[in-house]
């Protein structure tokens, strides 16, 4: 979740319920590491515990990345599913002999265990050479903070020189059409 999103939820809830944040998948069974109260409030843009019946590793390049350094994040326990029903092919794609679920997720793990899910690896943008997550990219900006913007998101088109150029599109919301500063979102997407 983006950071600008929490923090204006946390003040509403935080005083009435303990707040917390999971991640999981559908192949998962729902969630492999999750993070509740002050821990949570601590650390808004990450998830701490792995469940006791869950192994998670972040692997980059075919092997076990560094604390900190970014890769895919692959689980492994009880609750991870035996393979997509009649679809064999997918299944030997996701999951390693020795039942470990590749999810294509990006994230890294701390010094202190905590779980930081960077971005879908389809979704890294490269341009140039350089991978250019799309979350990230749409946290730096304030686009999502305008007042008349729904949403927005980051994507890659296709560029013959660079492979990729990070392409942001915007959705205003209903009853804002024509009340749009064009300019000044402009210059937001051109920092990007």
């Amino acid at each position: 979740m983006p950071e600008f999103n929490t923090l204006s939820f946390l003040p509403l809830t935080i005083t009435e319920h303990i707040s917390g944040q999971a991640y999981g998948l559908t192949e998962t069974n729902a969630a492999s590491v999750g993070v509740i109260g002050p821990d949570y409030v601590a650390n808004l843009d990450s998830c701490r515990f792995i469940l006791p019946s869950n192994n998670i590793v972040i692997i980059k390049d075919g092997i076990k990345a560094a604390p900190k350094e970014a890769g895919e994040i692959w689980l492994c326990g009880p609750n991870i599913m035996k393979g997509y029903f009649g679809d064999a092919a997918t299944t030997e794609k996701v999951l390693t002999k020795d039942g470990w679920f590749k999810t294509g997720d990006l994230g890294c793990i701390d010094e202190d265990s905590y779980v930081y899910i960077k971005d879908r690896i389809k979704d890294i943008i490269i341009c140039g050479g350089e991978n250019i997550m799309s979350i990230t990219s749409l946290r730096i900006s304030s686009i999502n903070n305008n007042r008349c913007v729904l949403g927005a998101a980051a994507v890659g088109v296709p560029d013959e020189r660079l492979g990729e150029l990070v392409t942001v599109l915007v959705t205003i919301k209903p009853g804002y059409q024509g009340m749009v500063d064009e300019k000044k979102l402009l210059a937001v997407v051109e920092k990007l």
